[in-house]
């Protein structure tokens, strides 16, 4: 999983990351088994599903945060990702009962960006992929780090010094917008290509 996402992180072309689990499981974190050898590391062993932009999550899914049966800590991040998505009740109920949830549970509370029905959950993500990546990548950079900065950063370094990206992809998202409303006049949009 390292290298998938360096290689992301290497490819200029590369827009959209997606990750799924095989055989009808996801790991949204760390494998406890390793830990067992590897011990633990709060900055590194962080929530893979909780650092996501976005979840595709199916009605049949069963999830919680079952560190908790076992003693383990959510991570450094993972406590304050599920704050910031749920609430701090919602989190908390998670966080300390370590109960289970379901998909469609998820999906009400607002863990889950999409429902889907069995099995099809790595194929919608794939169409939301190829749809996202459609779009004019700079301004879709700046809402994004904007939205998340506004949530989860007021007033802090980390939130100026992204601030500061944003404000350098807007020389290319202003470029985007020239091209967006040139086809917008024609009655295309800039996914269409």
């Amino acid at each position: 999983m390292a290298a998938a996402i360096d290689a992301f992180d290497n490819d200029d072309q590369a827009k959209v990351l997606v990750f799924h689990g095989e055989g009808g499981s996801f790991c949204s974190g760390f494998d406890i088994d390793e830990m067992g050898d590897k011990g633990y590391n709060t900055l590194k062993d962080a929530s893979l599903a909780l650092a996501c932009d976005l979840r595709i999550i199916e009605d049949t899914a069963v999830m919680g945060c079952l560190g908790r049966r076992f003693g383990v800590p959510q991570s450094l991040y993972g406590a304050r990702r599920l704050t910031s998505l749920l609430g701090l009740s919602r989190a908390l109920d998670l966080l300390i009962t370590g109960r289970l949830i379901s998909g469609e549970d998820a999906h009400q509370m607002g863990l889950a960006a999409k429902l889907t029905s069995t099995g099809t959950a790595l194929g919608e993500a794939m169409k939301l992929a190829k749809s996202i990546s459609k779009f004019p990548q700079n301004a879709l950079i700046m809402d994004k780090l904007a939205a998340v900065n506004s949530h989860l950063n007021p007033n802090s370094e980390e939130s100026m010094r992204d601030e500061a990206v944003m404000t350098s992809l807007l020389g290319g998202a202003i470029e985007d917008m020239k091209e967006g409303v040139k086809k917008f006049q024609k009655g295309r949009s800039l996914s269409d290509g």
